[in-house]
């Protein structure tokens, strides 16, 4: 066997060893329903150093979650920006560990990252001008896009020791995180280079990878999820670029919902940018796959503290993200996975209170039909989380156990007649 058809086998044989352990994957539970229990967390991994804002030089690290026990060395890597108005946030923020974790638990490798802060980079000033703003942005930019460069050097030299697939890797960023996450995603040209951008200042590198670490790789992704970002012009956006899911709040004060003003500390205008819903439209536009989920009467990222729009937003998140993990049919909506072959009556007697609930879910049940009540009480990925059989008393009272929050759904039945409820513990 000569050189040239010896690498032809071997390649061969390495792509259908990569197909199989894609498809072995994508199973329709991992990545759908919470597969771990555990997560492990590999804290401040180096990925970078830049010069930051006040000018000092400044290592850059980041986080990595990815699920206990897990023999797959070929995952999904979810990179995540955290918010904070580029003047602060934290990887460890509210507003991203609790989707690492959820995401690891689903089986992907994910990791939350930090990045320069400082939305003002003339010595001595807090508030920001257009021009640094715009600034700070390329510098999350920059950095982020490192970091995606860090994990595919971590394959080719390191012998993968994250286990992950260097083909799907998908950014994500909430509120700061969010610009990133859209600017990683569809800035990909010299020519869309926005003004404000300038090399004088240290750090600061006018061109597209820029100067983080890393070097040598590339840094695309295959999808883009944002929670509550905005990029400045969706006009950057083109056909052949990745699909995206984004959720927004259409009473957000801090990020425009569409297309405006971004203001800071809420009186001082700084540049125009596209929001989310203008992303949204835009992708529409140009045939870009893409979810858009609007958080009616919200403000700016209420997944951090409404559990039921964490719950939607987790869940509508991974049904978009399988069809890039796992070549499936693109799913926006939310759908909870129980399943019966019985088909549910839909008269719904019964009566459920308080909804959302603290500590304890009252359930008045109709007894007219039989003494002997069944309540299943599953998560929102379909796990059954109670069970509770031969209730025979018109109240009955479910305590939380110290189940976490979320949006859960509650099966009852009685003989022949068969009902669910959305419930919602916080």
């Amino acid at each position: 066997m000569n050189h040239s058809t010896k690498h032809f086998f071997l390649v061969a044989i390495s792509l259908v060893i990569y197909t199989n352990t894609i498809q072995a994957q994508c199973d329709g539970e991992r990545f759908l329903q919470f597969t771990f229990d555990d997560v492990d967390v590999t804290s401040d991994v180096v990925y970078g150093s830049n010069t930051n804002a006040d000018g000092n030089e400044q290592e850059l690290n980041l986080d990595i979650y990815a699920p206990n026990g897990d023999t797959e060395t070929n995952r999904p890597l979810i990179v995540m920006a955290h918010g904070g108005s580029f003047v602060g946030g934290s990887k460890t923020g509210n507003d991203v560990v609790p989707l690492c974790t959820d995401f690891a638990k689903l089986g992907y490798v994910a990791a939350s990252i930090e990045y320069r802060l400082g939305a003002s980079d003339e010595p001595g000033q807090f508030i920001p001008t257009p021009a640094s703003a715009t600034r700070a942005v390329w510098r999350g930019y920059h950095d982020a896009r490192a970091a995606i460069r860090f994990f595919r050097k971590s394959v080719a030299e390191d012998g993968n020791p994250y286990g992950i697939d260097p083909e799907r890797i998908i950014i994500a960023g909430s509120s700061a995180g969010g610009f990133i996450a859209l600017h990683v995603g569809y800035l990909n040209s010299l020519d869309e280079l926005p003004e404000g951008v300038d090399s004088d200042f240290p750090g600061i590198d006018e061109d597209i990878e820029g100067n983080s670490g890393n070097p040598g790789y590339t840094s695309e992704v295959a999808g883009v999820l944002n929670i509550a970002g905005a990029i400045g012009d969706s006009a950057w956006m083109d056909a052949d670029e990745p699909p995206i899911i984004s959720f927004h709040g259409d009473e957000d004060g801090t990020v425009p919902y569409g297309s405006d003003l971004l203001v800071f500390l809420g009186f001082i205008e700084l540049i125009q940018v596209d929001g989310s819903f203008s992303v949204h439209a835009k992708a529409e536009e140009l045939g870009i796959v893409n979810c858009f989920e609007t958080h009616e009467g919200y403000d700016h990222v209420p997944h951090v503290e409404n559990a039921a729009i964490y719950d939607t937003t987790l869940t509508k998140s991974k049904n978009f993200l399988y069809h890039l993990v796992c070549d499936a049919e693109p799913v926006c909506s939310y759908e909870p996975l129980i399943t019966t072959t019985e088909e549910l009556e839909s008269g719904n007697t019964s009566i459920v209170y308080p909804n959302p609930a603290n500590q304890q879910l009252n359930v008045e049940l109709d007894l007219s039909q039989g003494n002997d009540v069944n309540i299943h009480l599953y998560n929102s990925l379909g796990a059954l989380v109670a069970d509770y059989g031969n209730i025979n008393q018109s109240l009955f009272t479910i305590e939380r156990d110290g189940l976490p929050n979320g949006v859960y759904l509650l099966e009852i039945w009685n003989n022949e007649n068969r009902e669910t409820k959305r419930v919602v513990f916080q």
